[in-house]
């Protein structure tokens, strides 16, 4: 989302602030907020590096076929046993 300074100025009006100095707070506190909403959404750059990391495929955990798994080995089995038609 981009940043509308002039948007939040209203609010440090009160405080008789230089036109500068508004903004580098307003700045400021936007880097703060939009660092917690990305640490909130798994989008901070040390949390994507530490899960890439982590990670020891190129798959997904949901997506990996245990090799150990025999479910579908018997449809396969009359199939390679019969001869070629």
């Amino acid at each position: 989302m981009p940043l509308d300074i002039e948007k939040y100025r209203k609010y440090l009006a009160p405080l008789n602030l230089g036109k500068d100095h508004e903004e580098e707070i307003i700045r400021h506190i936007y880097m703060i907020m939009d660092e917690f909403i990305s640490a909130a959404f798994n989008k901070h750059p040390v949390q994507q590096a530490l899960q890439a990391k982590n990670r020891k495929t190129l798959q997904g955990q949901s997506d990996v076929i245990d090799s150990k798994d025999r479910s579908i080995q018997s449809l396969y089995q009359n199939v390679a046993s019969r001869p070629d038609e």
